[in-house]
């Protein structure tokens, strides 16, 4: 049984994609809401619709790595 992702879904993991490749690259206190939601293909207020911070973002990114 194949599980479909909503649209909400999808764009929460392109967002914690993208904040592990800046968190990596840039560290978490240099990185920033608009470099993340730009490379997740989304405006920064589109990311924040998703994530109410980007404490909230590094607490997903570390639960993906950790799962």
């Amino acid at each position: 049984m194949v599980m479909r992702l909503n649209k909400g879904q999808i764009i929460r993991k392109k967002v914690v994609a993208s904040a592990i490749r800046v968190f990596s690259k840039r560290g978490f206190s240099h990185a920033s809401i608009r470099e993340i939601a730009y490379g997740a293909g989304i405006k920064p207020t589109a990311l924040l619709h998703h994530f109410e911070s980007k404490d909230a973002i590094l607490v997903s990114a570390l639960d993906d790595v950790l799962a």
